[in-house]
């Protein structure tokens, strides 16, 4: 249900929840930047926009949130001793947008890949900031995501304050360096944006396993998929 922009800026900065984050591939961030903003997935499969494939596809066309486009309270590598599993490309935002009442918040209860057709609308969302106000510390972190509602647009890059890049310091394919054609693809896609260049920078990161992860639980090939654009050679096709 559609929460209250104004009152949901001021209880995020009640509880010093001053920034909103969302993590992609280096490919479906390229499209981000290309377009000037976030889109939704079901917005870029529309508008022919290349994007990689994630688990939740299917079941975010089910439950009606394939238009929607999901930002965290939290920036996940970091709350977890882990990378962030949807892609090493950080987006941060200010919360001012909640300032304008031009777009529809929804905040999940839980991840909609646990949802089922018993799930009710009541258990799937807060149903208003009152119950955002009662209720958010009932609900786990990882659980509680924002959604902007059908966009259909780009959205958030008026305040786009960050955009970190992981480096998981490990070569692919014998000669690839990783984390140096991510920063290349993206460097090379703001030649015109300056303004978007000057937000890139390397994730400094010295108290996860993310390192160790991308080292020993990430295959090749799916290192190449999360940090390589779409046109390189080694990318998964």
């Amino acid at each position: 249900m559609k929460i209250d922009n104004l009152r949901l800026h001021q209880f995020f900065t009640d509880k010093n929840i001053m920034h909103l984050h969302h993590a992609n591939s280096v490919a479906t961030s390229s499209s981000f930047i290309r377009e000037n903003g976030l889109l939704s997935r079901g917005c870029m499969e529309e508008r022919g926009l290349f994007q990689t494939e994630q688990s939740s596809d299917k079941i975010d066309k089910e439950y009606d949130v394939w238009n929607d486009v999901f930002i965290d309270t939290v920036d996940l590598h970091g709350y977890f001793p882990r990378q962030n599993l949807y892609g090493p490309v950080l987006f941060k935002f200010s919360i001012d947008f909640l300032l304008e009442d031009e777009i529809d918040i929804w905040i999940t209860k839980n991840n909609p890949i646990y949802w089922n057709q018993y799930t009710t609308n009541e258990e799937k969302y807060f149903q208003g900031i009152e119950d955002v106000v009662e209720n958010w510390d009932s609900f786990d972190t990882q659980r509680r995501m924002i959604t902007i509602r059908k966009p259909n647009k780009p959205v958030l890059f008026e305040s786009l304050v960050e955009i970190k890049i992981d480096n998981p310091q490990v070569e692919i394919y014998e000669e690839v360096n990783p984390f140096y054609e991510a920063r290349e693809a993206l460097n090379q896609l703001t030649i015109d944006k300056l303004e978007i260049r000057e937000l890139i920078k390397e994730r400094e990161c010295g108290s996860c396993y993310c390192l160790d992860n991308y080292l020993t639980q990430i295959s090749a090939e799916q290192i190449a998929r999360l940090f390589l654009p779409e046109v390189h050679t080694n990318f998964p096709k």
